[in-house]
């Protein structure tokens, strides 16, 4: 099993350009981010979750684009992981089968959990 966690302000997703959000996150994830007023929030939720996934996985920024780690949600609102490119393939290598992510936020701060197992 592995695991990790991140936090980070909500202030940094804040009032960005579409090009900002367009090179951290995907199509599904901006779209599901601006149908809320408080887009922010749930950007910073996924960027967490991105940063948690890759620090339980072992790896930095430097060998995993944000971009392969891909956040989505459930019907129920449970958010899970899709995973492609080099991002898959480190995990694969892990031998392990599954990703589980917590993510919350509030007006200031969001924060993810990741396990690995």
């Amino acid at each position: 099993m592995k695991i990790g966690v991140d936090i980070c302000e909500v202030k940094r997703f804040k009032e960005k350009s579409i090009k900002f959000y367009e090179k951290i996150f995907k199509n599904d994830e901006i779209l599901y981010a601006k149908k809320y007023k408080n887009y922010a929030e749930h950007f910073a939720g996924f960027f967490c979750a991105k940063e948690a996934i890759m620090k339980a996985i072992g790896v930095g920024i430097d060998k995993i684009n944000v971009k392969d780690i891909e956040i989505l949600h459930l019907k129920s609102g449970k958010a899970v992981v899709n995973l492609s490119g080099n991002a898959k393939k480190i995990f694969n290598s892990l031998n392990e089968k599954q990703i589980e992510i917590s993510i919350s936020h509030t007006k200031e701060f969001a924060v993810a959990f990741a396990i690995i197992y």
